[in-house]
């Protein structure tokens, strides 16, 4: 004699089994990534920009991301820009006592893998010290 109770459960597992992918939970640290990140220096000394304010500037089409900087002696000397935000951009980067810095066709990419959004695209801003009158 067949318990009914038991062929239920069965057919229970049995429903809940077809058809179905495996689910994997990610936990996924704060989702905001760079798409670009500055390192700053002076292109005579090779140090970074410690104790200059500045400012860098990330555009792409009608987008415009701007960072205003002052690098303190401690830190490193380096801005993120353009977070979340894959695109091709126009970089500028302005500093007291520096020639501005301009890079075009800066590319950033989508990651596909789980929990980023961008694949930061890192730069050298070897800037070059304004000339004396």
């Amino acid at each position: 004699m067949t318990s009914y109770p038991t062929l239920a459960a069965v057919l229970v597992v049995l429903a809940g089994s077809v058809g179905c992918e495996p689910t994997t939970i990610v936990n996924c640290p704060d989702p905001g990534f760079a798409g670009i990140g500055i390192w700053l220096e002076d292109s005579v000394t090779g140090l970074g920009l410690h104790g200059r304010r500045g400012e860098a500037v990330a555009t792409d089409g009608t987008f415009s991301d701007t960072v205003r900087f002052e690098i303190h002696p401690a830190a490193y000397s380096k801005v993120a820009l353009a977070n979340n935000r894959p695109g091709t951009y126009t970089v500028t980067v302005t500093a007291e006592g520096y020639v501005p810095w301009p890079q075009s066709g800066v590319r950033v990419l989508e990651d596909p893998r789980p929990c980023y959004t961008v694949v930061t695209t890192w730069l050298t801003a070897r800037m070059q010290p304004m000339p004396t009158p």
